[in-house]
Parts: C-alpha cells; structure tokens; sequence
C-alpha cells in the first residue's frame, strides 16, 4: 500500500505540521473521485421570500 511507506519515511514531531498533514489528507480525500462532493440544489431567493424569512429591513 503506497501510505505504508509514507507513514515509514515521514515523521511529524511538531503540532503544527501534523495539522498541516492532516488537513491536507482530509482535502484530498473531499476532491477524491471514489469520494464526490454531494450535489445541492440551490436557488435565488426573492424579496418577499427574504422579508417572510428574516422579517422587514429595519433602517
């Protein structure tokens, strides 16, 4: 397995590069192919639609 080696080679002794490490594995796993971001639909909403949600605008 080719983390295998990496988790041989590399040693991480200092929080902020473990951090850095683990970040950046938890972004290459989101983007990963066998892993797609999930689909949102979405849509503009309308003044009236904001007002009724969040109430009138206030001055």
């Amino acid at each position: 397995m080719a983390t295998d080696s990496i988790f041989r080679t590399i040693v991480l002794k200092d929080a902020q590069s473990i951090e850095a490490f683990v970040t950046a594995v938890e972004e290459s796993a989101r983007f990963s192919k066998r892993n797609p971001l999930p689909k949102v639909e979405s849509h503009d909403l309308t003044r009236e639609e904001l007002i009724e949600m969040f109430g009138e605008p206030s001055k």
